[in-house]
């Protein structure tokens, strides 16, 4: 959407008209009247800066354009419609009744593509990264969470991949981006998408902001820039987005440094309508021992620590989290097999790397329904 035009177009209509005027008379009379063509020459000349300087201005504008997620297909389809209906129709009351229903037709168009569906559902989404993780968390009254954003592939699609899942949603801002840990394929998105779509806070742990890794401490100024609150958390803090929704984080605990990055990983335990979901980030070794030393009940949808990895599934782990689904983001095409070594029926496992991106719907009832993008 353009805002800009419906007002610059006011101003820039009668200007090149003008200008399309000037430039007849010094083709018709330049090489007729002396000095005609000179005279003519430089009042378009001077005409035309003005017209680019007033469009070059207005694209650099707040106004020039807005991203919005597109309206529904049907919409098209009838608006072009009764649009063609009023380019073909001769009677005149008929014509304005079709003007008045396409303007109709028009706003509420818009009107449902910028005001996002409540459906009372929560939905998970474990898009697919590739070797990375970017999982959409959408809670029941619309507010949404993305937790980590990052690829070793190409940082700019999975950017827009990310903006395209939420506006599939009508969803056009995040409230809340959390990173598990300083590893390239879970924030290198991060910095691309923040100017791609409105995000409220940057949520990661002290040992994010490590000096060794410029990286981050650029994608927290990054961050701090465009008006996002950074806050830092650790185990026992809870995020608070929907009444009906308990986001709370595991992992770390106040004090714990574990020797890598994985062990650092942010985990958060979401729980609605009695389902409990885990998302681990890389979580292994004496991170994920110093979580399974806690207590929390069976899980119901676990997100597969470090894109499934065998030592971060060990069989320890599947016993402590007793999951009904596992989700691997990303993964090798052995992962699935060696997961199962781990994971004994009837737990589920599925992988990005094999179906696509892998959507969660949770009713207010506790029921869980799990599609894939590739059947």
């Amino acid at each position: 959407m353009a805002p800009v035009g419906l007002l610059i177009n006011v101003v820039m209509i009668p200007l090149v008209g003008l200008a399309l005027w000037l430039g007849v008379a010094m083709l018709a009379l330049g090489g007729w009247v002396p000095g005609a063509g000179f005279v003519f020459g430089m009042l378009l000349d001077g005409l035309l800066r003005l017209v680019l300087a007033i469009a070059s201005t207005s694209a650099a504008g707040p106004l020039a354009f807005v991203e919005t997620p597109g309206p529904p297909t049907a919409w098209l389809v009838l608006c072009y419609g009764v649009l063609a209906m009023v380019a073909a129709c001769r009677n005149r009351r008929l014509r304005s009744l079709c003007l008045v229903s396409w303007a109709a037709i028009l706003t509420a168009g818009l009107a449902t593509a910028l005001s996002p569906p409540i459906d009372g559902t929560l939905q998970l989404v474990v898009l697919d990264a590739g070797h990375g993780g970017a999982m959409l968390l959408e809670c029941p009254n619309g507010r949404t969470l993305l937790f980590d954003a990052g690829t070793l592939g190409d940082p700019d699609r999975l950017a827009e991949t990310i903006r395209d899942a939420a506006w599939s949603r009508r969803r056009r801002r995040i409230d809340a981006l959390v990173l598990s840990h300083a590893d390239r394929d879970h924030f290198s998105a991060a910095p691309r998408l923040i100017p791609l779509m409105g995000i409220g806070s940057l949520v990661t742990s002290c040992t994010f902001l490590n000096p060794h890794q410029p990286e981050t401490l650029d994608l927290c100024t990054d961050a701090a820039t465009a008006g996002m609150a950074i806050e830092l958390v650790v185990a026992g803090d809870r995020l608070r987005l929907d009444p009906a929704v308990a986001i709370t984080v595991r992992h770390p605990p106040v004090g714990f440094a574990g020797s890598s990055d994985n062990s650092n990983s942010v985990v958060l335990e979401i729980v609605f309508a009695g389902v409990r979901i885990l998302l681990t980030g890389d979580l292994e070794n004496e991170g994920q021992g110093q979580l399974m030393s806690t207590r929390m009940g069976d899980v119901d949808i676990l997100l597969s620590p470090h894109h499934g990895s065998p030592p971060a599934n060990r069989r320890d782990w599947a016993e402590w989290t007793r999951p009904r689904w596992v989700l691997v983001s990303g993964g090798r095409s052995t992962t699935g097999a060696q997961l199962r070594k781990s994971y004994l029926r009837p737990t589920k496992i599925l992988s990005t790397r094999g179906c696509g991106a892998i959507e969660v719907t949770v009713s207010s009832g506790g029921e869980i329904k799990v599609t894939t993008a590739t059947p």
